[in-house]
């Protein structure tokens, strides 16, 4: 939960991986209505990773290299 806030206060997107049943999408939903924004996700599928949707694998650090 801090970390999404985070996320929304950076003005970033926020990627929430896990497994099926613990509230990431109601989480996501709750928290797009709060501060009145539009709510999207994407559905993946078992063969599909992070990566295939962002198109990088790496984190960036505060210099901003990989």
């Amino acid at each position: 939960m801090r970390l999404a806030l985070v996320a929304i206060l950076a003005r970033g997107h926020l990627l929430i991986e896990g497994v099926p049943g613990v509230g990431k999408t109601t989480l996501a939903h709750a928290l797009a209505r709060a501060i009145d924004c539009d709510f999207r996700r994407v559905q993946f599928t078992s063969d599909m990773l992070p990566s295939d949707v962002l198109g990088i694998s790496g984190v960036l650090d505060l210099r901003g290299a990989i």
